[in-house]
């Protein structure tokens, strides 16, 4: 048994218990980035992490961006494109643009995974100094 939440409130499901370990949580223990049931995970991506949420997603920004080397391994090719394009793409802040870069600084990543992060944080950098300019 699971619990759930009202349609109306956009919450996806969570499974809990036995359930949790059928549906294959993505997140490790510890996580600060919440367990949904995989497809729970890429259907609730975009929405999300609308700017409209920024206030809710920034303190996940750098936990999303860990899970990277876990995502590659388990998800399927382009999970990893649509994580990042979500978790990124959805800020607008000086601060989760310095923690991009301290975590592309940091963090020993593969290349292919550098790329994707590298390609997705473009469009935050424009954000962060159009803002700065005209904001």
């Amino acid at each position: 048994m699971h619990r759930t939440t009202g349609a109306d409130t956009h919450t996806p499901l969570r499974p809990h218990g036995p359930m949790r370990r059928r549906s294959g949580g993505c997140s490790p223990p510890g996580s600060r980035i919440p367990r949904f049931r995989r497809a729970g995970i890429e259907e609730s991506l975009a929405p999300f992490n609308t700017v409209e949420h920024e206030r809710v997603t920034a303190p996940l920004v750098a936990a999303a961006l860990r899970e990277l080397p876990k995502l590659k391994r388990e998800r399927k090719i382009f999970f990893v494109n649509n994580w990042l394009a979500a978790f990124l793409g959805g800020q607008t802040s000086p601060e989760a643009l310095a923690t991009v870069k301290r975590f592309l600084r940091d963090a020993k990543l593969d290349p292919d995974l550098r790329r994707k992060v590298l390609e997705q944080v473009d469009g935050l950098e424009r954000t962060v100094r159009i803002r700065e300019k005209f904001g």
